[in-house]
């Protein structure tokens, strides 16, 4: 269902419609589910521990409370870099699924300060979705995201007759995601090498056409 979009597929965000406010848009229903499960997971699970996890405490539990925070905020990273097409009403939902998962996770799980990384790679993230194409040589957003997340969203720029890594490669979103996650960063750079190589070739059959 809509919940699980996030995990299981990328979701379209089309430039159809105009950009609103941030204030007027409202969070995906996929995130607003990942919140409410956090939620509950921490009342109805991390509740029963005693002392119950807590950043300050050195535990078990917080450290696993930690990992699980890095894999959700990474996870939905990897899978917003994936979505197109991506006009700026998507940028901005996206842009505020991110703030709210952000908030969700510090308070169900660990305080953003305590996941150095992968709080960085949200914060960059975001501030990628709203740079031009044109101003992203040697921008800030680019040095602190995995370059793999980086030339994924660019995919969103591109036309749709290009394809997308895992377009070529003849998987869904949510198969790509599975594949990443069995496959070196090196290996999945040569996937996108791949892909980018396969575009020019269709460009330049398109060109003779």
């Amino acid at each position: 269902g809509g919940g699980d979009a996030a995990a299981s597929g990328t979701p379209s965000l089309s430039s159809a419609p105009p950009p609103s406010p941030p204030s007027m848009i409202d969070t995906s229903g996929y995130v607003s589910e990942a919140s409410q499960l956090l939620t509950g997971f921490r009342s109805e699970f991390l509740s029963r521990f005693v002392p119950a996890p807590s950043p300050t405490v050195p535990s078990v539990a917080s450290a696993l409370c930690e990992r699980l925070a890095c894999r959700v905020l990474l996870f939905f990273v990897r899978h917003a870099s994936l979505v197109r097409p991506l006009g700026p009403r998507g940028s901005l939902q996206l842009a505020k699924d991110l703030s709210e998962l952000q908030m969700v996770v510090s308070q169900a799980l660990a305080p953003l300060e305590q996941l150095p990384g992968p709080y960085k790679v949200l914060k960059a993230f975001r501030a990628l979705l709203f740079q031009d194409s044109s101003s992203l040589q040697g921008s800030p957003a680019v040095r602190d995201l995995p370059p793999s997340i980086t030339l994924h969203h660019l995919f969103s720029r591109l036309p749709p007759t290009f394809k997308a890594p895992h377009e070529r490669l003849g998987l869904s979103a949510s198969q790509y995601s599975l594949w990443l996650d069995e496959h070196s960063p090196s290996e999945a750079l040569a996937c996108v090498s791949a892909a980018l190589e396969g575009a020019d070739a269709d460009a330049a059959v398109a060109g003779d056409a």
